[in-house]
Order: C-alpha cells, then sequence, then structure tokens
C-alpha cells in the first residue's frame, strides 16, 4: 500500500497550518460607579416662567429691588426752561404754541466761548501746512518755455506776449463760444427790438432764404385787456364734429357753452353739457353783444313770461373727458396770439397780443344712458345773459396783470 505524500515541513499535504490568535480591547472611559438601587423618580414641578416673567408684578418688583445707580431727575438730565419763551407757550391754541417756539428771524449773536465749535468740518485734524507762494520767484512754465527755445528773453518782451495772444486765438475754434462774442451778440438783441427813437425797425431776414423778406412785423405783447378771470385760458378740443356735416360753418359754434355738473367727484370725473345758440339769428345776436361789450338789456332775441330778456341755448348732448386734464407747469408755455392793426406804424394799437394757457382738455360725447336726467343736472334749454365783472373777479384779474406790468 502505497502512502500519501507529504510536504517538505513533515504535514500531509493539502493540510493548513492553522495558527490561534487572541481579540484584545481596550476600554478607555471606566465607570466605577455602582448601579442605583432603585429607578430614578420623576417630580411634578409647576413651570410658569412665561406667566410669572411677563406680568407686571414681576416687572414693579424687579424695578423695587434694583434700583438706579444713577440720580435722575424729572427732565432725564436736559432740563428745558419754556419760561422765556412768554406764556403763549402753554397756550391751547396750536398755532399761538408754534409761533412763540418758532426760531427769531434775527439770529442771536455767538457767544466768543461758542465760536471754536461752529467751524467747518474742514477745518478740524490736524493743521494743513501749505506752502505760501512766494512773489519773487519767477514761474516754472516761463522757465520750461525759455529752456525749449535755448533764448534768455523777459517774461515781459513783446515776443513773449504775441505767443500768448496767437495761442488764445487758435484756443477758440468757434466765436459762438466766445464771452465776449455772447455779450455782443445779447446787447445787439437788445438794439434790434429796442431801436433808438426816430429810427425804423429793420425788418428781419432770413437765416437761409436771401430772398425771402418779411412784409411786416408786430410787437408782442401781453393782451392786458382780455386777461381772463384766473390763470388764463383753456383749450377745449372735441373728439367728434358736434354738428352735423355741411357745406358751410355754423357759426354758433364760436359761442358754445360748456356746463360742468356731478361737481362732487373728482376734478377728471367732471361731465359736461354742450350748448349752443339757437339759430343763426341768435349767433348774429351774441356776436354783436361781444364786439360790443354791451351789458345793457339792449339786442337780446327772446322774452320770458316774467319779462327777462336773454339768448336762448339749446343744449346738444353730454361730454366726458378722454384722458384727464392736462394742467401747464409754466403758465406761459403756450399763449394764445391775436394780431391787431394795420400795416402803418401809425397806429398805436398795433401788436401781437398774448393770452396765457393753463389747461388743455379732449371731450368725447357721452352715452345717452349713462347722463343723469334729472331736472337738477338737465336743462334742454339755458337762458345766457352778459353781466358786469363782480368786485372780487375784477381784484383777481388786476393781480395777475400786476405781475405781468411790475417790470415797466
Amino acid at each position: 500500500m502505497a502512502s500519501r505524500p507529504t510536504s517538505s515541513s513533515g504535514r500531509p499535504s493539502g493540510q493548513e497550518r492553522k495558527y490561534h490568535q487572541d481579540f484584545i480591547t481596550r476600554i478607555r472611559y471606566q465607570n466605577h460607579l455602582p448601579a442605583p438601587p432603585q429607578p430614578p423618580k420623576l417630580l411634578e414641578i409647576p413651570n410658569n416662567a412665561a406667566t410669572e416673567y411677563t406680568s407686571a408684578n414681576f416687572a414693579s418688583r424687579l424695578v423695587r429691588e434694583q434700583p438706579l445707580n444713577i440720580e435722575v431727575d424729572s427732565e432725564l438730565g436736559m432740563p428745558i426752561d419754556l419760561l422765556p419763551f412768554g406764556p403763549d407757550v402753554f397756550s391751547s391754541q396750536l398755532p399761538l404754541a408754534y409761533a412763540a417756539l418758532r426760531a427769531p428771524e434775527v439770529q442771536p449773536k455767538v457767544h466768543p466761548s461758542d465760536q471754536l465749535l461752529l467751524r467747518p468740518i474742514s477745518a478740524l485734524g490736524k493743521p494743513s501746512h501749505a506752502k505760501a507762494g512766494v512773489s519773487f520767484l519767477r514761474r516754472t512754465e516761463y522757465i520750461a518755455n525759455e529752456a525749449s527755445r535755448s533764448t534768455f528773453q523777459s517774461t515781459t518782451s513783446r515776443e513773449l506776449i504775441e505767443n500768448i495772444t496767437k495761442h488764445a486765438k487758435r484756443t477758440i475754434k468757434n466765436t459762438t463760444n466766445d464771452p465776449v462774442a455772447m455779450l455782443q451778440a445779447v446787447i445787439k438783441g437788445f438794439d434790434v427790438a429796442n431801436p433808438p427813437s426816430g429810427k425804423t425797425w429793420a425788418l428781419p431776414k432770413h437765416p437761409t432764404k436771401s430772398n425771402v423778406k418779411a412784409v411786416n412785423s408786430w410787437p408782442v405783447l401781453p393782451d392786458l385787456d382780455a386777461h381772463p378771470d384766473g390763470l388764463g385760458y383753456v383749450i377745449v378740443k372735441l373728439s367728434t364734429n358736434p354738428v352735423a356735416q355741411s357745406n358751410t360753418r355754423d357759426p354758433g359754434l364760436d359761442y358754445a357753452l360748456l356746463r360742468p355738473w356731478n361737481d362732487d367727484g373728482a376734478p377728471e370725473d367732471s361731465k359736461f353739457h354742450y350748448y349752443l345758440p339757437d339759430g343763426k339769428s341768435v349767433s348774429g345776436a351774441v356776436k354783436r353783444k361781444y364786439d360790443d361789450a354791451d351789458t345793457s338789456n339792449e339786442d337780446y332775441t327772446h322774452t320770458s313770461a316774467e319779462g327777462r330778456k336773454f339768448y336762448r341755448f339749446k343744449r346738444l348732448r353730454a361730454y366726458e373727458y378722454v384722458v384727464p386734464p392736462e394742467v401747464m407747469k409754466d403758465t406761459y408755455r403756450e399763449v394764445v396770439l391775436v394780431m391787431r392793426g394795420g400795416k402803418g406804424e401809425e397806429d398805436k394799437g398795433k401788436g401781437a397780443f398774448f393770452s396765457p394757457i393753463f389747461q388743455r382738455n379732449i371731450l368725447r360725447p357721452m352715452r345717452t344712458k349713462d347722463v343723469d336726467d334729472s331736472e337738477a343736472n338737465k336743462a334742454d334749454i339755458a337762458e345766457v345773459k352778459f353781466r358786469d365783472l363782480l368786485p372780487e373777479e375784477d381784484e383777481r384779474i388786476q393781480e395777475q396783470v400786476g405781475l405781468l406790468t411790475e417790470g415797466e
């Protein structure tokens, strides 16, 4: 019987060697306390800290227990003596109290001790030791110019003055930027607008078309006789033609009336009733009334049952704003010009008289169902009469005219 082959170490082939290993661990933190003899018992402790700390009693007790370590008077260290301001300070009427506390118009004199506190911010900090200019030293640019020319000319020589003058002429390429030229142009404009007495005003020339000449000219003056009651005139533009199309123009359109209603709301929500003279005869009579500036009872076309004389105007339709009215920020940005006078200069009333415009309106017709049909807001017939100005109206007009004529 053959034997099993063995390895060189004397063990049978296919049998592995076994090594014995022990797992060693090290406990770093040890607890040498014995286990508790019995499990812990939970105690029921009431917790009302939120209620206690937010109560007024806690804050009051804290103030009593922790007094302030500083002395504070009733005015918190800033006493204010109101007696020098007078008894009006304690008045129940606020305008009198405010007037007493207002700073005086004449600034009081600063005490010499407080003068140092009013120094500007730039004067604070370290003093700047700026080098003072020395009058007897020559300027460096003159030295550089002489060194480049390699000459020994004096700084006041004629050649140096001529060089500086030539350089100045080359610098100013556009004469319109020259202050002297601008001043001469302004003075010339005043001479043209106000020619000396006995000399005619030369007619202006076209800047680009030499063959075009002005036929006549008018001085632009404010229209003091036609100044309205208020800031100025109002331009009203209708989005559609108020009357039917025709080959001739309706003369009554020059004397149309706009009567506002629903004035209680915002100004941009106002509505208007549009009235026109009832017939061409009424339009002609109103025109004659405007031309003669007559406030008498003559030339009226209608008479009521009570004996009142008037012009009859008929309501056409109601209008509303397309957009909110445009109020001019500058009253004289847009004006109305009225040309008066003939070609002869002997006419004293010759001129282009302007009146201010302070508001623009664009109106569109309203739908019938949106118009208030109540008798108080809607009247199909309007009785129109002319009257003289009231004293308060004339006073407002004269105040506006005074602003225009105060420079004369």
